[in-house]
C-alpha cells in the first residue's frame, strides 16, 4: 500500500476511471477532487463500496484507490504477472529442471495480494504441472478474468476483500468516502455500487458463490430460493445450484515435500485452485459454521463434511488447525445432534429426478486449538498477507496418523464426499481468550510462584461463564471453577486470575472452556503448567543431559529468554546452535553449551588435506570460539546406508570392488579427520558414525582399517520413533548394543554415547504419557550404556509442516508460543534433577529380565535406584544392609520419604512403565519381585478356544516367515520345537511351546515356529482384537496370531517393519493377556510403519472379510536376550491359554 501515490497508466492506454462517492458534496471528502470518470452516488446510510473489473491485457497495468474523507487515499497499483516455475522435463532421457514463464497468471495487487486465476503450479505435483501446462491457454487467464474488489468501513479503518475473500485492512483517521478504478483502454469495469455491508455482530454469512464448485447437484431446485434468508434462526446466503460447493473435488493436489515444506497446507484462498473449497475471513473466535447443505445418494461417494479453520503457511502450518468432521445422514437414517432438516433439494441422478433432504448443520468449530494464531498482529510466515486472517475450509473425509506421518489435515484422497454445500454462515464467538503464564512455557519452580491467567474481551456486550478444570497428571482432579463475566460493550476486557497454585511438584492441565448466554460452549482450550519444586542440580555445563532446539527456524521460539529457561529448568545444558547466532556467553546465565561441533569433511578434501585442514581448523577455532565449553566432535551424520552388518551374525560381509574401495576410502577419511583433532584440538573427543545405530558405518570402518585408538566414542543417533526402549531394533534406543556389538566382532570394545540428534518421540501416536516413560527409558538405558551425552528429543514442537513428521511433533513441550509443557517435560527434569551428578553403578537383579532396577551413585554421596518394568506392574520388596530413611520420587518429581523396616530392613516398592526413583544413604543390598499385575482383558473378550487340549493343535513348517538374509532386523529362522499339555498352577490346563536347541544361532537370530488348530474356529459378528494368555520368559521373543477370513483368506500379525510398540513382545514372565487390532474393525491407529496384519495364503482382497476364524498362533524365541545392556541366556519356554476375541473402543 502507498499513500498519495498516482495513478499507474500504460503509455498508449486511455484512463477508465471509476469513482464512487458518498451522496455528500465533493468539499466534505476535504480532499481535491477527482478525476474525471463515471460517479455513483451513495445511498444515506452505506458504508462499503464495490467494483468488479478487469484489466483487458496481460501487459495492462492500473490503480485501484481507495479514498477517505479527510484526503488520503490508499492506493493500490494492479499488474498482470506471468507464473515463473521450475518445470521437471524429460531431455535425453533423463529428468532435469527447465525454468519456464507462463503467460497471464496472476493479478497482483501491489502491497496487498497476489491472486491467481490460473491455478498456482507450486500447489501441484510434477505429473500435475506438466497436464496444467499442456491446458495452459484453456485455463482462464487473468487478464480477461473479472475480479471484484470491495472497501467496507469497518471501525478504526477500511476492511478489502477481493472476490469475497478478506485480504487485509487498513486503519487511518479518515473514514471511507471513495473508490477509483484507472485502468488500461482494454479495461473494463461493471457491477459498481454503493451499499450497506452486513453488520451483525453475531454472523457472517459466506458468498459462496466466489469459491462455486458445482458438481452432480448444479442443476438442482432448492425448496429456499437463492438469496438471503433465515433458516432456524440463522442468516444465510443461498446459492442455487451453479453456484454450490461439490465437496467430493477437494483433494491434495502436492503435499509434503523437503520434510518441512507442504504445499497444501502453504495454500491461500487466492491460489485459483479448483481442488479447494477455501475463504479467507478477517480473524475472529468463530464458535460454529452453520452449512446448508445436501447428501448426494452416490453409495461411492462418503457423507463426510470437515469444517477447517486455521491460517496455512508459507512452509505449511503444523497443528494449529481448528479441524471439526460431521457424518451426515443419508436415506432414512436419524440426523446425528446439530443436524437439522432444511428443506428438499431435487436434481437430476441417473436420468432420473431425485429429492434429497436439505440439511442445516451446526458444526461446532475449535478456535481454542489455534489461540496462538488468533493473538497475532501480524503473521510474518502467513502465505497470503501478513495482516492476520483466517482460513475457513469445507473438506470430506480426513487422513489419520501413521508411525511416522501425522495425515488428520489432510483430506484422504481415497474418499470422496458426497456433501454439496449451498450455504456457509460463521458464527462469532462472544469473547476472545487469550492465556498468560508467569514464565517462559507456564514453567516454574524454586521460590517462582504458579501463575496463570485467562483474559477475557468481548466481540460485543453479554455475559458468558468461564469454566476451568485443573487435573494431575493421572487425571485426577484438583480443583475447578467457574467465574460468570458481564460485558457492557466491544471490546471489554477482564482477567480472571486462575488458582493454579500447587503444594505437589508435577504436571497440571488446565482444561478451559467459555459458555455463551445460552450455555453453549464457544471455546475450549487445553493448557498446561508444570511445578518443578526446587532446583538442587549442580552440574553446570559438565552436565550430560541436552536436547535439540531449532531457535526460530520451523516456527520456533527464537528469543533466548524463552528457549533458555525453558533449558536451564529441565536441566539440560547441552543444545543445537545452528538456527541462532547466539552463543555460550549469550546463554551464560543458564550455563547452556553447544553438544557437538558438527560433520563438514567430505572424501574431496583427501585430495588436498592441507587446504582442508586449513579451512577446518578456522571454522572449529571461531565454533570452539563461540562456545568453549564444547569438547565433542562428530566424524560422521548421517553419512551411510544403515543395515545390519553380516558381521553380527557371525559372517564375512562380501563386498565388490566398487563398495571395497568406497569403504577404504571412508575409514581414511574418518582417520584423516581424527588425527585432525588429535594434532590441532587434542581436547576434543570424537564421536565416530553418528548414523541411526551406527552399527553399518562402524563395521565400514573397522573393516577397512581404521586405527580403533582414533575413536573415543561410538556415536549413536538412535531415533526411536514408536519402538518400545528395551526392545532391540536397529531403529530403536537398543540400537546402541548393536553398534557396540559390530565394533566387538573386530575386537574393540568402545564406550558408546549420544549423538546430538538423538530420540524422537511424538506423543500423538504414543500418547502424552507413553511419551514421557519412554524418553526417560531412552535416557535411563543411555545412562546404563554410560552415554556422556544424552540428547532426548526436540525442546518444543515445530509449528510448520515439520510437525507432521516423525521428527516435528517430538517435542518435550508444545509448540511456539503456547510452549506448554507436556508431561514428558516434567519427567525429563525429574530424572535430570534425581540424576544429577551420578556415576552409574550396576544393573541390580530382580529375578526377571524385564522388571528393571538400575543404582546409580549421586556426587553427594547418595545413592538411587531406578525401577520399572517393560510392561505391567512390578511389587518390588528391597533390602538395605542397614536401616535408611529413603525418599521415593515417582516419574514427575512426586516425592514421599520412606523408611525401611526391621528386621530386615525392607523397603517396598512398586513400579510400572513409568520409573520410580529410591534415594537412599546406601546401594541396595538385593530386591525381590512380590507381585506383578497386567492388564486384564476387556468384558467383550470372548473364548474361541480354550488351548487346553493338544490334539486340536499341530506343529506345522512354514517356510515363509523365514529372512536369514534380512539386512534388517528381525531376522528370524524356523527352529524346532516341542508342543505339549501341561497343567499350569495359575492357569491350569493349558499348552507349553518349548524351544529345543540345536546347533548354534546368533544372538540377534530368532527362531520361530507355527501352531495351528486342526479346524479353525468360527468367531460370530466383527470383534475389534485377537487375544491370547500368555506365560512369558521375559525372551524378548514375539507371539504371532493367525485368522482365517471370509473368503478364505489366511492371514497373521507379521510382516516388514511390524509392532514397533512391543505390543505383541513376549517381555513379561508369568501370565498376560495379550490381545492385538484386527484391520477393518478396530479403530486404534496403527503406530507401526507396517502394515498391522498380511495375507500370507489364500484368495482375497486387500483386507479381512469378516466374520472371521481364529486358526492359529506363531511364536517367535530367542537364546538369549538384552537384561539392559549385556545379552544373557532365556528359557525359550512359553505357555498359551484362551485363545479368542474381544470389542474396544478408543475413548474419544
Amino acid at each position: 500500500m502507498q499513500s498519495e501515490m498516482p495513478p499507474r497508466r500504460s503509455r498508449a492506454a486511455t484512463i477508465l476511471s471509476l469513482v464512487v462517492l458518498y451522496a455528500a458534496s465533493l468539499p466534505a471528502w476535504g480532499g481535491p477532487a477527482p478525476e474525471a470518470g463515471v460517479s455513483v452516488p451513495l445511498k444515506p446510510g452505506d458504508d462499503a463500496l464495490r467494483a468488479s473489473f478487469r484489466l483487458g491485457s496481460e501487459t495492462g497495468q492500473g490503480t485501484i484507490t481507495v479514498i477517505l474523507d479527510d484526503g488520503k487515499k490508499h492506493v493500490f497499483p494492479v499488474r498482470v504477472e506471468p507464473e515463473r516455475v521450475s518445470l521437471k522435463v524429460k531431455e535425453g532421457g533423463k529428468t532435469v529442471s527447465q525454468e519456464a514463464v507462463l503467460p497471464d497468471a496472476v493479478l497482483n495487487v501491489e502491497g496487498l495480494v497476489r491472486s491467481w486465476s490460473r491455478p498456482r503450479l507450486a500447489r501441484y505435483t510434477d505429473k500435475q504441472q506438466a497436464d496444467l501446462v499442456a491446458r495452459w491457454p484453456s485455463l482462464p487467464a487473468a487478464s480477461t478474468r473479472f475480479v471484484t474488489f470491495e472497501a467496507r468501513q469497518d471501525g478504526p479503518g477500511v476492511a478489502l476483500y477481493l472476490d469475497g475473500h478478506y485480504v487485509g485492512r487498513r486503519d487511518a483517521p479518515g473514514r471511507l468516502a471513495g473508490l477509483a478504478l484507472a485502468l488500461p483502454e482494454e479495461g473494463e469495469v461493471r457491477d459498481a455500487a454503493s451499499f450497506a455491508a452486513d453488520r451483525d455482530p453475531v454472523y457472517l454469512p459466506l458468498d459462496t458463490r466466489f469459491i462455486a464448485r458445482p458438481g452432480a447437484m448444479k442443476d438442482a431446485t432448492l425448496s429456499l430460493a437463492p438469496g438471503r434468508r433465515t433458516v432456524h434462526g440463522v442468516p444465510l446466503l443461498v446459492a442455487g445450484g451453479p453456484e454450490s460447493v461439490d465437496v467430493g473435488v477437494v483433494k491434495q493436489m502436492k503435499g509434503s515435500w523437503a520434510l518441512e515444506c507442504d504445499e497444501h497446507l502453504s495454500r491461500t484462498a487466492l491460489d485459483g485452485m479448483p481442488e479447494t473449497a477455501h475463504v479467507a475471513v478477517p480473524p475472529a473466535f468463530y464458535s460454529r459454521a452453520w452449512v446448508l447443505c445436501a447428501v448426494d445418494p452416490d453409495p461411492a461417494r462418503d457423507p463426510v463434511l470437515t469444517a477447517r479453520l486455521t491460517r496455512f503457511a508459507r512452509s505449511g502450518r503444523g497443528d494449529a488447525i481448528s479441524d471439526t468432521t460431521v457424518v451426515l445422514p443419508r436415506g432414512d437414517a436419524k440426523p446425528p445432534a446439530g443436524v437439522a432438516a432444511a428443506g428438499t433439494a431435487r436434481f437430476a441422478k441417473d436420468g432420473r429426478e431425485t429429492t434429497v433432504p436439505l440439511w442445516l448443520a451446526e458444526i461446532r468449530l475449535e478456535p481454542g486449538e489455534i489461540l496462538d494464531l488468533l493473538a497475532m498482529e501480524r503473521d510474518p510466515d502467513a502465505p497470503m498477507t501478513a495482516t492476520p486472517y483466517l482460513d475457513f475450509e469445507l473438506l470430506g473425509k480426513r487422513g489419520g496418523i501413521s508411525a511416522q506421518w501425522d495425515g488428520r489435515h489432510k483430506p484422504d484422497n481415497a474418499s470422496t464426499s458426497a456433501v454439496h454445500v449451498f450455504a456457509v454462515t460463521l458464527e462469532r464467538g462472544p469473547v476472545a481468550l487469550r492465556v498468560e503464564t508467569g514464565q517462559p512455557g507456564a514453567i516454574f519452580h524454586n521460590d517462582e510462584p504458579p501463575a496463570m491467567a485467562a483474559v477475557l474481551t468481548a466481540a460485543r456486550p453479554g455475559r458468558v461463564a468461564l469454566a476451568w478444570r485443573i487435573r494431575d497428571v493421572d487425571g485426577a482432579l484438583v480443583r475447578e471453577g467457574t467465574r460468570d463475566l458481564a460485558f457492557d460493550a466491544a471490546g471489554a476486557a477482564q482477567r480472571v486470575d486462575l488458582p493454579v497454585a500447587a503444594a505437589t511438584p508435577g504436571w497440571y492441565g488446565v482444561d478451559l472452556a467459555v459458555r455463551d448466554d445460552r450455555g453453549r460452549e464457544a471455546i475450549r482450550h487445553e493448557a498446561a503448567f508444570a511445578v518443578l519444586g526446587r532446583d538442587t542440580r549442580r552440574a553446570g555445563y559438565e552436565s550430560p543431559y541436552g536436547t535439540w532446539w531449532f531457535a526460530g527456524a520451523h516456527y520456533g521460539a527464537a528469543d533466548k529468554a524463552v528457549a533458555g529457561p525453558m533449558l536451564f529448568k529441565a536441566g539440560l545444558r547441552k543444545t543445537t546452535f545452528g538456527w541462532t547466532k547466539y552463543t555460550e556467553a549469550d546463554m551464560a546465565p543458564w550455563s547452556i553449551t553447544l553438544n557437538q561441533l558438527g560433520w563438514g569433511l567430505a572424501p574431496k578434501d583427501l585430495k588436498d588435506p592441507a587446504k582442508a585442514c586449513a579451512e577446518a581448523e578456522k571454522k572449529i577455532r571461531e565454533e570452539l570460539a563461540r562456545f568453549p565449553h564444547c569438547r565433542a566432535a562428530d566424524l560422521f551424520h548421517e553419512s551411510y546406508a544403515h543395515y545390519v552388518p553380516r558381521e553380527l551374525l557371525d559372517e564375512k560381509t562380501v563386498e565388490d570392488e566398487a563398495e571395497a574401495k568406497a569403504g577404504r576410502d571412508r575409514a581414511a577419511l574418518a582417520a584423516f579427520a581424527a588425527r585432525f583433532y588429535r594434532e590441532r584440538f587434542p581436547d576434543v573427543k570424537l564421536l565416530v558414525g553418528n548414523t541411526s545405530s551406527s552399527d553399518s558405518i562402524i563395521a565400514s570402518l573397522f573393516r577397512h582399517g581404521l586405527d580403533p585408538k582414533l575413536v573415543d566414542f561410538i556415536g549413536v543417533e538412535a531415533v526411536g520413533q514408536t519402538c518400545m526402549p528395551e526392545k532391540l531394533w536397529d531403529g530403536g534406543t537398543q540400537g546402541i548394543w548393536l553398534a557396540r556389538e559390530a565394533a566387538r566382532k573386530f575386537g574393540h570394545d568402545l564406550p558408546v554415547t549420544g549423538c546430538f540428534e538423538f530420540t524422537a518421540r511424538a506423543d500423538r501416536t504414543l500418547g502424552a504419557r507413553r511419551q514421557a516413560e519412554w524418553y526417560v527409558r531412552d535416557m535411563l538405558l543411555c545412562h546404563a550404556y554410560r552415554f556422556q551425552h544424552i540428547n532426548p528429543g526436540i525442546l518444543h514442537d515445530t509449528g510448520n509442516a515439520y510437525y507432521n513428521t516423525l521428527w516435528g511433533a517430538g517435542g518435550l513441550c508444545r509448540r511456539h508460543p503456547l510452549l506448554y509443557p507436556k508431561p514428558s517435560y516434567v519427567a525429563v527434569a525429574t530424572l535430570t534433577k534425581v540424576l544429577d551428578r551420578v556415576k552409574p553403578v550396576r544393573r541390580v537383579e530382580t529375578g526377571s529380565a524385564t522388571v528393571y532396577a538400575y543404582e546409580f551413585e549421586r556426587a553427594d554421596g547418595r545413592f538411587v535406584c531406578v525401577l520399572w518394568t517393560a510392561c505391567g506392574r512390578a511389587d518390588l520388596r528391597l533390602r538395605y544392609p542397614e536401616a535408611a530413611e529413603t525418599t521415593c520420587v515417582d516419574w514427575v518429581g512426586r516425592e514421599r520419604a520412606a523408611a525401611t523396616r526391621a528386621p530386615e530392613h525392607a523397603l517396598d516398592v512398586s513400579c510400572d512403565t513409568a520409573p520410580v526413583y529410591v534415594v537412599a544413604p546406601r546401594n541396595v543390598a538385593s530386591i525381590a519381585i512380590a507381585g506383578r499385575a497386567f492388564a486384564p482383558p476387556p468384558p467383550t473378550f470372548r473364548v474361541a478356544c480354550p488351548m487346553d487340549d493338544a490334539g486340536a493343535w499341530g506343529l506345522q513348517e512354514d517356510a515363509s516367515l523365514a529372512n536369514p538374509q534380512s539386512r534388517e532386523l528381525p531376522i528370524r529362522i524356523a527352529g524346532t520345537f516341542e508342543l505339549a499339555p501341561v497343567a499350569d498352577p495359575d492357569q491350569g490346563p493349558c499348552l507349553e511351546l518349548r524351544l529345543v536347541r540345536k546347533g548354534r544361532v546368533p544372538d540377534i537370530v530368532g527362531e520361530y515356529g507355527v501352531m495351528r488348530l486342526r479346524e479353525p474356529v468360527p468367531v460370530p459378528g466383527t470383534p475389534t482384537d485377537v487375544g491370547v494368555w500368555v506365560k512369558g520368559d521375559s525372551g524378548w521373543g514375539k507371539v504371532i496370531f493367525e485368522i482365517e477370513d471370509a473368503a478364505g483368506a489366511r492371514w497373521r500379525t507379521e510382516g516388514a517393519w511390524h509392532d514397533w510398540p512391543g505390543d505383541l513382545s513376549v517381555c513379561h514372565d508369568g501370565w498376560r493377556f495379550m490381545r492385538f487390532p484386527l484391520d477393518g474393525s478396530s479403530d486404534e491407529p496403527n503406530i507401526s510403519a507396517g502394515a498391522r496384519w498380511n495375507r500370507f495364503a489364500g484368495k482375497g482382497g486387500s483386507r479381512i472379510q469378516f466374520p472371521i476364524k481364529v486358526a492359529g498362533l506363531g511364536a517367535v524365541m530367542y537364546r538369549k536376550a538384552l537384561d539392559l545392556t549385556e545379552m544373557k541366556e532365556v528359557p525359550g519356554v512359553l505357555r498359551f491359554r484362551d485363545l479368542g476375541t474381544c470389542e474396544t473402543r478408543r475413548e474419544e
